[in-house]
């Protein structure tokens, strides 16, 4: 592996982390616990703790879809480095 390599695996790392503490801020902001949030969205609580704890995995666009609507704000939000309310 060479240096590039390193650079991007610790960049996506950061990509994944912020991504669940997104979620983690916006679930907060509406004062939902990961069940409640699962249980409107559809998606599981494993999934979701998963996501908020920054576990790298390619979840399927649907997956953010459904929490962004859930949490009311748009999916940019979710995905980057704005916070919005």
């Amino acid at each position: 592996m060479n240096q590039l390599d390193v650079y991007v695996l610790a960049s996506d790392d950061a990509i994944y982390t912020a991504i669940g503490s997104r979620l983690r801020y916006y679930r907060g902001l509406r004062g939902m616990k990961q069940d409640e949030l699962a249980k409107a969205s559809g998606v599981s609580r494993s999934t979701i703790s998963k996501i908020e704890s920054g576990y790298r995995k390619p979840y399927s666009t649907a997956v953010f879809i459904a929490l962004a609507r859930t949490l009311q704000i748009p999916l940019e939000n979710l995905l980057t480095d704005k916070l919005l309310t």
